[in-house]
């Protein structure tokens, strides 16, 4: 059985960051741990834009340090879209930001996979809650 380790980290950077001298990506596991942290979520709100070559420099230096990295996915992945283009572009999103978290050497990524939408009434499953 796995033990459970409970860590804690930020998604991004704040204002901090640039303030406390770091400068790109390569800082994020030097500035994660001088804040006492062990974790990161790496943003990718706007797409998947750190090169594999460069995730993986930073994965070695965050294990190093105990850190571990999770994805966000970006954010307009619509997994439930009408649209089939805009259906598949989502499975490419997270294909992307699954690549990058391994790169990254984490194991979660995080995504919003969009509403039902218009499709509410049309989904049998799919209950309508009065109260």
């Amino acid at each position: 059985m796995s033990e459970w380790k409970i860590r804690f980290g930020t998604a991004g950077t704040s204002d901090s960051f640039t303030a406390m001298g770091y400068k790109n990506s390569l800082d994020i596991p030097a500035y994660t741990e001088k804040m006492g942290l062990d974790a990161f979520e790496y943003q990718c709100g706007h797409g998947v834009r750190l090169g594999l070559d460069k995730a993986r420099q930073m994965a070695d230096d965050a294990a190093a340090r105990g850190i571990l990295f999770s994805v966000h996915a970006p954010y307009y992945i619509s997994a439930s879209s009408l649209d089939e283009e805009k259906r598949l572009n989502s499975v490419n999103y997270l294909l992307q930001s699954a690549a990058l978290c391994r790169a990254l050497g984490g194991r979660r990524v995080i995504f919003h996979s969009g509403s039902c939408g218009r499709q509410a009434g049309k989904l049998p499953w799919k209950k309508r809650w009065t109260p």
